[in-house]
């Protein structure tokens, strides 16, 4: 084993992925590790503030990590979408949220700092973004449901009326929210209503 090793960044990973399998180590089993003797690593370690932080706060770097991967993650990113018709073909460029389950995944890991917005305000711009794709007809009502259906987001009232009346079915009285939509409103008074309870 030679004292003159030179450093390497890289060596922060090699101590943090295994003081994680191993809970904790030691001076000697990383200056094992890496071939060099244990003198090096007191130096490193000296010289090095994040080479010595590995050693102690290994769970804490790692879920940092995860937390700044799973940022990324949840920006809104754009999408291509090219559709051929009989006319030619078009191209266009859609915003992609991150999914509801996307963010009760990160936050089950307990890495909720990862949000600048919270669940409600998610879940809201999700709504909308499937909505304005139901208006331009890009998808059914019916599809609109189960989208957000998957998502675990309560589908809206006059969505549900929307179904009902295309399918011919009498509406129930259940699915009528208070104050809010009566059987005496059109289909257009009840998306209106709808409208001002979203903002």
């Amino acid at each position: 084993m030679s004292g003159k090793a030179k450093y390497k960044k890289a060596y922060i990973d090699d101590v943090i992925n295994l003081s994680l399998v191993k809970g904790k180590v030691s001076n000697h089993f990383i200056a094992k590790w890496l071939h060099v003797d244990e003198k090096t690593i007191r130096n490193w370690r000296k010289d090095y503030y994040e080479f010595d932080h590995a050693f102690h706060h290994a769970a804490d770097i790692l879920k940092k990590e995860l937390a700044e991967t799973a940022r990324q993650n949840t920006k809104i990113r754009k999408r291509k979408i090219i559709k051929t018709t009989a006319d030619g073909e078009t191209t266009t460029i859609e915003e992609v949220l991150p999914s509801h389950n996307d963010i009760a995944v990160y936050k089950k890991m307990g890495i909720n700092e990862v949000f600048f917005n919270d669940e409600k305000h998610q879940q809201k711009e999700y709504l909308r973004s499937i909505l304005e794709r139901k208006k331009s007809a890009e998808i059914t009502s019916l599809e609109a449901a189960q989208f957000l259906e998957i998502e675990g987001i309560p589908i809206p009232t006059t969505l549900l009326l929307e179904i009902k009346q295309l399918q011919g079915s009498p509406i129930p009285e259940d699915i009528l929210p208070q104050n809010a939509i009566t059987r005496e409103m059109t289909l257009e008074e009840a998306a209106e209503a709808y409208q001002k309870l979203m903002g």
